[in-house]
């Protein structure tokens, strides 16, 4: 309900969301996901990542929690050598480490200079992420397992995230994930949601710590058009509204009565 007031309102001021949620600037970095899942072998990886590279996107993810944190060590290793010091590489952990080998993980990954490490621990361990992150250089991002702004500030106040991964979808909209966008601005901390590209890039381009986009083409089987891009980077809709021009029809052929 609140995005679709926020199409409303956009609407009714012929403003898109980017501009009106804040307007920053209007195109932002892009990292790729699609490329690498935990099931993909080292040379998929590999590939996926030069891919992206070569279209100019400033990063890739590459998942992590293979049984031994050596074999993830690893692919991380074969992907940075191919795609050398410049490019991003975060990695995520699904929530898939206990405390000792989450320390491990980190560790192993280090040397290999990961972007950020993701969900390492289950969202509702603040503590240990708290801990985590004392005990490792990569940056531990959060968020897209969150639901609600007290876990946002608790997990900044305590030092446990140092990316936000808010999710509107999840959150409850654009309201509360604008603020918590705000909230991690006054920690300065940097925003990178979780996903639903199309609604984010936007959100992403109105705040001054929005700093990538989550490539993740999910969605398009039920709407119309491609995330536009321009040089490497995400550019936010310029039309009023949200900006997602969804397939009614598609939506219907997937209705279940």
């Amino acid at each position: 309900m609140d995005t679709a007031l926020w199409d409303a309102r956009c609407k009714r001021a012929g403003e898109p969301l980017w501009r009106l949620a804040g307007g920053h600037r209007q195109q932002v970095p892009v990292y790729d996901t699609e490329g690498g899942w935990l099931h993909l072998t080292t040379d998929d990886l590999v590939k996926g990542a030069l891919r992206a590279q070569k279209a100019g996107w400033a990063g890739i993810k590459i998942k992590v929690g293979k049984p031994h944190p050596a074999e993830d060590a690893e692919r991380l290793r074969a992907v940075r050598e191919a795609v050398g010091p410049a490019l991003h590489i975060m990695t995520d952990a699904n929530q898939s480490q206990t405390m000792s080998s989450a320390l491990r993980l980190a560790a192993a990954l280090e040397p290999y200079d990961p972007y950020w490490i993701e969900e390492p621990l289950p969202a509702d361990d603040i503590s240990g992420h708290a801990r985590l992150a004392r005990a490792t250089r990569i940056p531990v991002a959060v968020g897209e397992s969150l639901y609600a702004l007290p876990q946002f500030r608790t997990y900044l106040e305590t030092g446990a995230a140092s990316v936000v991964q808010a999710d509107a979808a999840r959150i409850g909209g654009i309201t509360p994930w604008l603020k918590a966008a705000h909230t991690a601005e006054s920690h300065n901390v940097m925003v990178c949601p979780h996903f639903l590209m199309e609604l984010h890039v936007s959100l992403v381009a109105a705040v001054p710590n929005g700093r990538y986009v989550e490539h993740i083409p999910q969605l398009r089987a039920v709407t119309r058009g491609e995330l536009a891009m321009r040089d490497g980077m995400a550019v936010a809709p310029d039309a009023p509204g949200i900006g997602i021009d969804w397939d009614m029809d598609a939506i219907d052929d997937r209705r279940v009565a």
